[in-house]
């Protein structure tokens, strides 16, 4: 990443400014190297230091677990990311898990009810700002 720093540099100063996400699955250093190789928790957390001391927008993309208590999760980042000197409101975009190549998983289907079965009213009025800050 550091060698394409350039390249990306010109995509900030386009009319519809480019913002990055780094995932970094777990906060814990061994279980994310687990599922993206030795060494890789640290360079992503580097990668971010990087993007963003050159001004881009970054946030985070975690795994997200069924029946995960997010507020421990997003806590545990929280300090992972003060340990890094990283920005305390760095935004955290949690994804469940897609399963591996070529495998389909059982995906509930998208009802009139799926934001209030599936979000609770912080992460709806969260979701909804998020989206009118990108449009």
């Amino acid at each position: 990443m550091p060698k394409r720093l350039a390249k990306l540099a010109e995509l900030r100063a386009r009319p519809h400014a480019l913002a990055l996400r780094v995932s970094i699955d777990y906060p814990q250093r061994a279980r994310h190297d687990a599922g993206r190789g030795e060494g890789n928790f640290l360079k992503a957390w580097a990668a971010l230091a990087l993007l963003h001391g050159a001004g881009f927008r970054v946030s985070i993309a975690r795994q997200m677990e069924p029946g995960e208590n997010r507020t421990a999760v997003e806590d545990a980042y929280r300090a992972v990311i003060h340990a890094h000197a990283h920005a305390a409101d760095l935004n955290i975009v949690a994804f469940p898990d897609f399963g591996a190549p070529g495998t389909q998983a059982p995906v509930p289907p998208v009802t009139e009810n799926c934001m209030t079965r599936y979000h609770s009213e912080a992460t709806r009025r969260e979701s909804c700002a998020r989206t009118a800050r990108w449009w």
